[in-house]
């Protein structure tokens, strides 16, 4: 049957400062689906009621196609809780590399006689910031993803453990009841003694079992049919119910629905990887400090680049790093740009590249000393 989630409805002049800089944080990294930014509010106000009884955690299911924004839910959730954006900041879960018999140990632990045990006493000598490799899931483990948050006591945000589990639909059967427990219980016993407490953790699942066949993504266009939104997130909840336990359905606290991202979306998913390297810029040392401006022809070239090769998402990352930072990288290491510089990026003439114009910084009103510099894809 399907299940339609219970998110509470909020108005943004009405947050008070912990939520609005909560909220923030998320949407700085998080673009598209209104729903899953109430989701990460509903989150936010579980965990810092100051009335919650409950010691179990917030089990939350993400479906729908792939690199729609699952995964990425996790990171700028862990962002907007911690205000990190390392990957140390979530135990990441890849269910799909995880199909051998011995992929319960990677999460629980190799149990005594067994290769990859660790003792207790072993355990306790690791530095707080190392990585306790007896198990994923160890008690060592959700402290030391909450560390180091750089939040100031007075937001009193919580840290909460993040667990993304991705593709959870591929693990095998003694994993899914593992999981049983750790949502029923709150607890898991460690292979080793240890016992690991999930009270305040968010376990942030995706699957993508069953909606290739129902969403379609053409040219940005969410086609349907005669299908109403609602009856796509029927259908598609029903081929997830079909791959899981009822048990294990009922322990989980919101089911949210991705749908494939529209190309507006996309493009302001675009802006994220420029605002956050103009940031970093600006926090270099003064005497290395210069300025990037990436106009509207090299945004839409950011775009089309990576929709050409991937036909979403998942190519973004390494297509910035290849336009982007490197070639201004290049130009800082050859003496090219220099402190209070200004690179101008556009896209190149022939559409297959980006061109770099620096301006040097005692002549940034003179546009007639623009130094073009090319850099071929």
């Amino acid at each position: 049957m399907y299940r339609k989630n219970l998110l509470h409805k909020f108005e943004l002049e009405k947050l008070t400062d912990g939520q609005r800089k909560f909220l923030d944080r998320f949407s700085s990294m998080f673009k598209g689906h209104p729903e899953a930014v109430q989701l990460a509010l509903e989150i936010y106000n579980n965990l810092t009621n100051p009335l919650r009884m409950s010691q179990l955690p917030v089990v939350v299911m993400l479906a729908g196609v792939s690199r729609s924004g699952k995964s990425h839910f996790a990171k700028a959730l862990a962002y907007a809780f911690h205000g990190r954006k390392d990957k140390s900041a979530i135990i990441d879960i890849q269910m799909g590399q995880l199909k051998t018999d011995r992929g319960i140990f990677e999460l629980r632990g190799a149990p005594p006689a067994h290769h990859g045990y660790i003792e207790p006493a072993k355990v306790a000598e690791l530095n707080p910031g190392d990585l306790d490799p007896s198990g994923k899931l160890s008690p060592h483990n959700l402290r030391r993803v909450v560390l180091d948050s750089p939040l100031s006591n007075e937001e009193r945000v919580v840290k909460p453990s993040i667990i993304r589990i991705d593709e959870i639909e591929k693990g095998n059967e003694d994993i899914q009841d593992m999981f049983l427990e750790v949502f029923g219980e709150g607890k898991l016993s460690m292979s080793n003694g240890l016992e690991s407490s999930f009270e305040n953790s968010v376990f942030i699942l995706t699957a993508n079992s069953g909606v290739r066949d129902l969403m379609v993504r053409k040219v940005g266009v969410l086609e349907t049919g005669k299908r109403s939104d609602d009856q796509y997130e029927s259908a598609i909840f029903n081929k997830i119910a079909a791959s899981f336990k009822p048990e294990f359905i009922n322990r989980i606290s919101y089911i949210l629905i991705f749908k494939p991202l529209e190309d507006s979306i996309i493009r302001q998913i675009v802006d994220i990887p420029i605002a956050a390297f103009q940031q970093f810029l600006g926090n270099l040392p003064v005497g290395r400090r210069f300025t990037v401006e990436v106009d509207e022809s090299a945004r839409d070239f950011l775009f089309q680049s990576v929709m050409n090769e991937s036909g979403d998402l998942s190519g973004l990352s390494t297509a910035f790093s290849f336009y982007v930072e490197t070639p201004v990288g290049m130009l800082v290491r050859d003496g090219q740009v220099k402190a209070g510089d200004h690179v101008m990026i556009t896209a190149g003439f022939d559409g297959s590249d980006l061109a770099m114009q620096v301006i040097p910084g005692n002549k940034l009103a003179t546009v007639s000393v623009m130094e073009s510099v090319h850099f071929a894809a």
